[in-house]
């Protein structure tokens, strides 16, 4: 008999390799900006050290809960710690959220407006997935409820997709995209995420190797 946490545990093993780098540089995030050590690149962000922490460490906490709540097992097994750990996520969620408001508000002129316009959509998207989570889990309606967190994490989660397209590029040229090129990419991250987490949500699960980002339960 196949081990009850052998597809969950794949799972969660998965996400976590392709959410990895955003959360790397998240936590990385959390302590250079009390310590003053941000890298040049990120320098700019100094201006806003609160915004900029709270979306790291709501950023690496939404990307580490994620691919555990979306395992039965833990569901199953351990149905508190599940609960506790939704709180967190959506916390983190809107923590990431906000704070990105904050971020682009303040910094509006690092990307044109096209990329700024897709990360406000992107704010309020999550904000607004994770409300109706909410709203779903205390109606009972647990179908509802799992639809629209997978949706929350996708698209909060968009960068993770990103990098797999500028780490081949950079390893290509040399160099980094930017401009009109970048931006057009991680909008299409977003919508490669959302596209598979309508196509798991619809009972239909994608193979591993064409998996982006989408978790596969709640």
């Amino acid at each position: 008999m196949k081990p009850m946490t052998a597809a969950p545990n794949r799972l969660a093993f998965l996400l976590f390799f392709l959410t990895a780098i955003p959360i790397i540089v998240g936590l990385m995030r959390v302590v250079q900006v009390p310590t003053g050590s941000v890298p040049t690149e990120g320098s700019h962000l100094i201006d806003t050290p609160i915004s900029l922490w709270l979306h790291s460490l709501g950023g690496a906490a939404f990307g580490i809960i994620g691919p555990l709540q979306f395992t039965n097992v833990l569901k199953r097994r351990y149905g508190c710690l599940h609960k506790v750990l939704g709180y967190v996520f959506v916390v983190s969620g809107v923590g990431l959220s906000l704070s990105s408001l904050s971020l682009l508000l303040t910094h509006t002129d690092t990307a044109t407006v096209i990329l700024n316009s897709a990360r406000f959509v992107a704010a309020f998207a999550v904000i607004g997935s994770l409300a109706i989570a909410i709203r779903a889990i205390m109606r009972r309606n647990l179908p509802a409820h799992r639809a629209w967190m997978i949706r929350a994490y996708a698209v909060g989660m968009g960068s993770s997709t990103a990098v797999f397209f500028f780490i081949p590029y950079v390893l290509i040229t040399g160099s980094e995209e930017t401009g009109y090129a970048s931006d057009l990419l991680f909008i299409l991250a977003w919508g490669i995420n959302i596209a598979i987490a309508e196509r798991v949500i619809r009972g239909k699960r994608p193979a591993i190797s064409s998996v982006v980002l989408t978790p596969q339960q709640n």
